[in-house]
């Protein structure tokens, strides 16, 4: 992984974190790909905010690509056209609310 796709790991994973404490972090990477493109929203007990979603766009444009753990397994680096493919195919079978 690059430095800049470890440092969008640590974002991504901080507000893992504070939004789910107990460690649950339910489709966190569709989550937070879901306000990059249409704005702030809740995600357990944190409110994605403005910053976060141009800290989080920032990232995710230097390593030109985004974090993915799907099934269980361990985060893995995807290029971003790879990534948007995948949220397209995902986002209806995941539950946002």
């Amino acid at each position: 992984m690059t430095p800049a796709a470890k440092e969008l790991l640590e974002f991504m994973t901080c507000i893992a974190t504070a939004a789910y404490p107990s460690g649950r972090q339910q489709h966190l990477e569709f989550a937070l790909w879901y306000t990059v493109v249409n704005g702030p929203m809740s995600y357990g007990q944190y409110e994605i905010t403005e910053p976060d979603i141009a800290r989080l766009r920032e990232l995710s444009y230097a390593c030109d690509g985004w974090i993915v753990c799907m099934d269980g397994a361990s985060p893995e680096w995807v290029p971003l056209r790879e990534w948007q493919d995948i949220f397209s195919r995902h986002i209806d079978l995941v539950n946002l609310g």
